[in-house]
């Protein structure tokens, strides 16, 4: 029954007819809001007074709201403490097939540190499925296809589905030793290969030095950003486009098309743009996912800080084409103004480039801004004082150059992380009223 639901939700999302123009998208969107007003909404205890609202009188949502008020808004009935003693076990034991009243239930921590419960049903999980496979599989879905997921967490869903023989998935625990989980996905010999960046640039590296040799037909990162310096060294060694899917807790947010874009997933998401920097098409994204039935989301504040593309992709689709993902809002960073009494941002990709220009030794790093006047800098080349000059003169430059006062710049130890950490070259570790 799995399978054939899995089925029609492909096809229905692989051959629907598509909205051609912004105009067409718009009305498709409105349309499709006031049925999920209906259906849904109508449901939840705490979306249940403004359902007849229009989308821009519901209230603003974050992972916090959705924590103190998980019992008002999740239409299953089920209570914030019994997911969260389902999901805890789950993680504990590294065994996800628990469900909990045919509900899967999961924690994610995301780069914050404060835990966040999702729930979903079964049939919402067989439709994300679907959908993902209609944007990413490289053929039809009648092709065969090994699929390896490397990933911090498993669900009861992927290992157990195999259609017809064709599409089977394997479930690689980041927790485990990489070396080994390496081997092991050599002899699964995967044809797509699923991956956070960090993992796909060390499985780079091996496949480079002969330790492995695996022949993925298609490469996607997952989870966190995908920078272009371990873009480019993956899709060296590949051959081939790293593509992306733009995926988070709150839902299927946007997938890459057959050119490498990232494009918004707007036939089932509404994306609100909080304005960072207009001029340079610099937001951060309110989302409405239209697919959400169990656990409504509405309105909901992501921290991830999102760069429209200027030019129009060659694809030619409606939907809103991204840049880049440039990162978490606590990676931006906040300098004093040379001329004014105010702190000024500096996006993530400015530092990035101040750093990996200097030289093309450096193979990673990391930078943690603990105030306005004080910057601390680690880089994986241990005590390479000619590098450390050079990275301390190009961000003395950078930040000059846009009339700012330059901290205190500290180079410390580079600290290895483990394989299942999230992915933050940059952090600020202080709050900024904005």
């Amino acid at each position: 029954m799995m399978r054939l639901k899995i089925l029609y939700y492909y096809l229905k999302s692989k051959f629907a007819l598509q909205p051609k123009t912004r105009a067409e998208l718009d009305t498709l969107q409105k349309k499709k809001f006031l049925d999920f007003q209906r259906k849904v909404l109508s449901k939840s205890n705490y979306f249940r007074p403004f359902w007849e609202k229009d989308l821009s009188n519901y209230p603003l949502m974050n992972k916090k709201i959705m924590m103190d008020f998980f019992d008002e808004i999740n239409t299953s009935g089920i209570s914030a403490k019994e997911a969260l003693q389902i999901a805890i076990e789950a993680e504990n034991s590294r065994n996800f097939k628990p469900m909990l009243k045919d509900h899967i239930v999961g924690l994610s921590t995301g780069t914050s540190g404060s835990k966040g419960l999702f729930i979903v049903s079964q049939n919402e999980k067989l439709l994300w499925l679907a959908e993902v496979l209609a944007k990413l599989l490289p053929t039809r879905l009648f092709y065969k296809h090994r699929i390896a997921l490397f990933m911090r967490a498993n669900s009861n869903l992927y290992e157990s589905l195999s259609l017809s023989g064709r599409i089977s998935f394997k479930y690689f625990d980041l927790s485990d030793d990489l070396s080994a989980l390496m081997k092991e996905c050599e002899r699964y010999n995967p044809t797509i290969l699923v991956c956070p960046p960090k993992v796909l640039k060390m499985i780079a590296k091996a496949q480079k030095n002969e330790i492995i040799n695996v022949n993925p037909i298609k490469i996607i990162s997952i989870a966190d950003v995908l920078e272009d310096q371990d873009k480019q060294f993956i899709e060296n060694e590949f051959k081939q486009i790293v593509h992306q899917i733009y995926q988070c807790t709150e839902g299927f947010l946007g997938a890459t098309c057959k050119f490498g874009t990232i494009h918004l997933n707007e036939n089932n998401i509404l994306v609100e743009k909080e304005w960072i920097d207009e001029k340079e098409g610099k937001f951060i994204p309110i989302i409405t996912d239209l697919k959400r039935t169990t656990q409504p989301i509405v309105r909901y504040r992501l921290n991830d800080v999102l760069t429209l593309k200027k030019r129009a992709c060659k694809c030619h689709s409606p939907y809103v084409a991204i840049e880049s993902i440039e990162g978490r809002e606590d990676q931006i960073l906040y300098f004093k103004s040379a001329s004014k009494q105010t702190l000024e941002p500096i996006f993530p990709d400015f530092i990035r480039r101040a750093i990996i220009m200097t030289s093309n030794e450096i193979e990673d790093y990391q930078v943690t801004q603990l105030s306005p006047a004080e910057l601390c800098i680690g880089i994986s080349q241990k005590n390479d004082n000619e590098i450390h000059s050079e990275i301390y003169h190009s961000i003395v430059n950078c930040l000059s150059a846009k009339g700012l006062i330059i901290p205190k710049i500290d180079f410390i130890a580079y600290k290895e992380t483990k394989l299942g950490d999230k992915l933050m070259r940059i952090r600020r570790e202080f709050t900024v009223d904005e």
